[in-house]
């Protein structure tokens, strides 16, 4: 079998199940910047993937320490 794409090891489920709205961290590239936005709205560039993706990630645990609902999506 093919390996999963990339997004699907990303877009893992939270660890925490609230009634909370949920929040979607998107990681995109752009003309070789990585841009990090919350519900569409900016919150970082990252000149390197990884760097973005441990920025989203650590948004995450922030918004469900704090009782959120969080994904994070990188297609």
């Amino acid at each position: 079998p093919e390996p999963a794409p990339f997004w699907r090891y990303v877009m893992t489920p939270t660890t925490q199940m609230t009634s909370a709205p949920e929040t979607v961290l998107l990681i995109t590239n752009r003309s070789g910047v990585w841009n990090v936005k919350i519900n569409g709205r900016f919150y970082g560039d990252y000149l390197r993937q990884e760097w973005a993706i441990e920025a989203a990630f650590e948004k995450r645990r922030e918004i469900e320490t704090n009782g959120g609902n969080a994904r994070v999506l990188a297609p």
